[in-house]
Parts: C-alpha cells; structure tokens; sequence
C-alpha cells in the first residue's frame, strides 16, 4: 500500500491497520488539510511492514516539492525490494 498525504481523518482504514502487507505513506510536514499529528498516530497503529516519510515544509499538495515525494516513493521501494530478493 502506498498512501500519499492520506484522509485518515475521515476514514477508519481497519483493514489496513491490521494487514500484514508493507505500508508506505508520504505525508507533508505542514499538510493544512490533514494534520501531521494524526497521520503519525494512524501510523503507529499500523502492523510492520510499515514506513513512514515526512516532506519538511509541505503542504497537502505538495506545491513545488512533487520531486520529492516522487524520489521518497523511489527510495521506499528501492529499500523493500532489497529485502525481498
């Protein structure tokens, strides 16, 4: 699962919390939609796998820092593949 600056305010995500299945979420630091506070409490309810990548300076659409989500979700998945092979 790869969740960029997700509603975790508005969704329980139950089934994702309890699957065993890597996790991968991008969140901006000061995402004015979804607070990073909450992001970070839904996280530490997730199983492992699990990581989580925090865009400093950040809004919730990522203005002018696209390129940065984009070389977290490269790296993020560079790392799981490592592990898996």
């Amino acid at each position: 699962l790869i969740a960029v600056a997700p509603p975790v305010d508005r969704y329980e995500f139950a089934s994702v919390k309890m699957s065993s299945k890597p996790k991968f979420i991008v969140h901006g630091e000061r995402d004015e939609l979804i607070s990073l506070r909450m992001v970070r409490h839904f996280y530490a309810q997730l199983e492992e796998p699990k990581e989580l990548v925090e865009i400093d300076k950040a809004n919730h659409l990522f203005d002018g820092q696209a390129s940065e989500v984009g070389d977290a979700l490269v790296d993020l998945l560079e790392d799981f593949s490592c592990r898996t092979r």
